[in-house]
């Protein structure tokens, strides 16, 4: 069963939160563990 039932919800709304969650995603992982990550590590493939 989901969590939340976004059938009930106006597109609008629903659009809005998920938008606000990726950039608070976005935001975080730039604070915190993207400028810890040593690009001397980093591989390309």
């Amino acid at each position: 069963m989901p969590m939340h039932d976004w059938n009930k919800v106006k597109a609008g709304i629903f659009h809005a939160i998920h938008h606000e969650w990726i950039s608070e995603i976005s935001r975080e992982l730039n604070r915190t563990l993207l400028p810890t990550m040593d690009p001397k590590n980093w591989t390309r493939k």
